[in-house]
This record gives structure tokens, C-alpha cells and sequence, in this order.
């Protein structure tokens, strides 16, 4: 029980590094700004796409809808 106690009043601590560190160091960024489709797409209506050794196909539909594709 006095390890619980413990923890637990090493929590407020541990948070405060916490969020320190993350203001210090921010994460990565994984994810790319969004772009316009229109930008991609530049008048088309398909889009192939090599991925991995594999040719995908983006393509808009009459309704404006995406479709991926292998």
C-alpha cells in the first residue's frame, strides 16, 4: 500500500516533466499539410499512384466522390 501512496505522489511530478519535455521538444509531424485536389489532379480525373511497387489509381467520380484503386 505504501508503494501505491508513493506513486501516486509522483504523479504530479512526472506530469509537470512531462509536459515540459513535450513543449521542448515537440512530436514529429507524420501527416503532410492538406493539399487541394484540384493541385493533385491538375484537370484530370484520374491519378495513378506507385506505392510500394504497386500502380493505385485515385479517381473522382460524376458525383465528386474519391475512389482508390489497385
Amino acid at each position: 500500500m505504501a508503494s501505491v501512496r508513493s506513486a501516486v505522489a509522483a504523479l504530479p511530478a512526472r506530469l509537470e516533466a512531462l509536459m515540459r519535455a513535450e513543449t521542448i521538444a515537440p512530436a514529429v509531424q507524420t501527416t503532410a499539410p492538406a493539399m487541394p485536389l484540384e493541385t493533385l489532379m491538375q484537370g484530370a480525373t484520374t491519378l495513378p499512384i506507385l506505392h510500394n511497387g504497386e500502380v493505385y489509381t485515385l479517381r473522382i467520380t460524376r458525383y465528386g466522390k474519391l475512389i482508390l484503386t489497385k
